[in-house]
């Protein structure tokens, strides 16, 4: 099935993207490519910083949505 997954913090998206998802590896998957991506928006925005940390203090307080397509 197609969903789309979405992290939102205070009603702001921080990411979204439609992923297809199969069982519980595809939607890993799908989870750890937002991971990467926020990771990714992390060093650009804190060079030098503990980018797994970084991840995490964006995703303080986030939430996980799943639209099914």
């Amino acid at each position: 099935m197609k969903i789309d997954l979405q992290i939102t913090k205070d009603g702001d998206a921080l990411l979204a993207n439609t992923y297809d998802v199969t069982d519980a590896d595809s939607f890993a998957n799908a989870c750890a490519d937002l991971w990467w991506k926020l990771k990714q928006q992390t060093a650009r925005t804190l060079p030098g910083a503990d980018l797994d940390r970084g991840v995490l203090d964006h995703l303080a307080g986030a939430q996980l949505n799943l639209i099914r397509l």
